[in-house]
């Protein structure tokens, strides 16, 4: 089962991976994300340390158009108040999990730390809510210690 997480962004303003590494590090995680990839260019696996674990996610970037007509096609769209908080935000990030605990908490970390470096509004697919960049720390520190138990009881990565 895959868990999706969006960060609608400015697409004008530049994501800056060392920025965006101290940027978790300064809010408290340890999480260690990769610095090294073009936020624009990269799709697919980004590996991160969440605290002495190897783990990562998926990691896209697209158009929030085209992410619209996609959900259209598929019969859904956003609410009223979901377009509102979106507003003029035209980058989508996608941060896509799978089975693990470990990387649901650093997708979600990575997202908030975003959200809130560049005035993001993170959408949390799995919990159907949408926060925006002042709320989205807060979130992060609830989700990881909501996952802290199955966490400590799942296998780290060989």
């Amino acid at each position: 089962m895959s868990i999706a997480i969006h960060v609608f962004l400015d697409g004008s303003r530049t994501i800056d991976p060392k920025a965006w590494a101290a940027a978790i590090r300064e809010a408290g995680f340890d999480v260690a994300l990769d610095e090294v990839f073009d936020p624009l260019e990269h799709r697919g696996y980004l590996p991160c340390r969440y605290e002495d674990r190897r783990t990562g996610f998926e990691y896209f970037a697209g158009d929030v158009a085209e992410y619209r007509e996609e959900l259209r096609d598929d019969g859904e769209d956003f609410a009223d108040d979901e377009l509102r908080m979106i507003g003029e935000r035209d980058l989508l990030i996608e941060l896509v999990t799978h089975s693990r605990y470990d990387e649901r908490a650093v997708a979600v970390i990575a997202a908030a730390a975003l959200a809130e470096m560049l005035d993001g509004v993170v959408h949390d697919a799995a919990g159907g809510r949408f926060i925006d960049a002042a709320a989205a720390l807060a979130w992060a520190r609830d989700t990881e210690h909501k996952l802290a138990p199955e966490i400590e009881q799942e296998p780290p990565l060989a």
